[in-house]
């Protein structure tokens, strides 16, 4: 499966091919957080998910942290 990873700013364009399917790419840039939910459900391994973040060149990790800290005092606050 190829995966192409390019970061505009803090946020990735993402373009999937599966072997058995037509490529896949995102309507819209999405954030690191979002990058890797989209990835697991096109049936990515995680870590190549993260493997083609990090070959992006962006700093992605602490982005994804902090969204997942605000998701979960969201979801703490509701």
């Amino acid at each position: 499966m190829a995966i192409n990873v390019e970061a505009v700013g803090q946020r990735l364009a993402l373009t999937v091919t599966p072997p058995e399917g037509g490529p896949w790419s995102s309507v819209e840039l999405l954030s690191p957080t979002e990058a890797l939910e989209a990835l697991q459900r096109l049936g990515v391994h995680q870590t190549d998910a993260m493997d083609a973040l990090t070959a992006s060149g962006l700093y992605w990790q602490p982005i994804h942290d902090a969204e997942i800290m605000r998701r979960r005092n969201e979801r703490g606050s509701a």
